[in-house]
């Protein structure tokens, strides 16, 4: 097994970031040229995701951000503490510390990856698993790079060729936020959810 040296300059966590950071740009560029099946690319797919994403927002988390591509789905969300607190107990079979990201958001992407993977398969007339495994996830730090991730998130299509501005690609946070006129970034998209909460149990 390949281990590489880690840096003077950087900790032992840092540089495992700065890796992630680029072995997720590269997965990113490779799932914006289109590879894979895109059944995100069948709107009604597509709208079953977003409702769902509402339908949760300012209950479970804030949504601060999301594009839904035709083959997976950017997401900026922050898990409210009330919400987390319920939750203390099934927290502990993921892992010891609540802080700890994948813990925090197993059981929202278990949530979400189970309503919607199996609406999706009913459409699509299918079985089988929906969602690949694998997520990337990241905590901000500060506000510099909440407004770094939130353009990245909404540019995505734009960066992909599927648009010429990141507002006409309708299942995004981009379009929402000027569909509604809701402008302001550090506005979480809570404030939107009866827009989209109807059709979702």
């Amino acid at each position: 097994r390949l281990r590489l040296a880690v840096p003077d300059n950087l900790s032992q966590t840092e540089y495992r970031n700065r890796i992630e950071k680029i072995l997720f740009a590269q997965w990113d560029k490779y799932l914006d040229g289109g590879s894979g099946d895109c059944w995100l690319k069948h709107l009604t797919i597509a709208k079953i995701v977003q409702t769902s994403l509402y339908f949760f927002a300012g209950e479970r988390f804030r949504l601060w951000a999301y594009v839904i591509m035709p083959n997976h789905v950017h997401v900026l969300l922050e898990p409210k503490a009330e919400w987390v607190q319920r939750l203390e107990a099934e927290l502990e079979e993921f892992c010891d510390d609540t802080h700890n990201v994948r813990g925090i958001l197993s059981p929202l992407m278990k949530s979400l990856k189970g309503y919607t993977g199996k609406e999706a398969n009913r459409i699509l007339n299918r079985r089988g698993p929906f969602w690949q495994r694998e997520t990337y996830n990241h905590w901000v730090r500060d506000e510099s790079e909440f407004r770094r991730i939130v353009y990245y998130i909404e540019k995505n299509p734009e960066k992909a060729g599927l648009v010429s501005q990141p507002q006409d690609w309708v299942y995004s946070s981009a379009h929402d936020r000027m569909k509604y006129s809701l402008v302001d970034i550090f506005t979480p998209l809570d404030e939107l959810r009866p827009q989209f909460k109807e059709g979702t149990s």
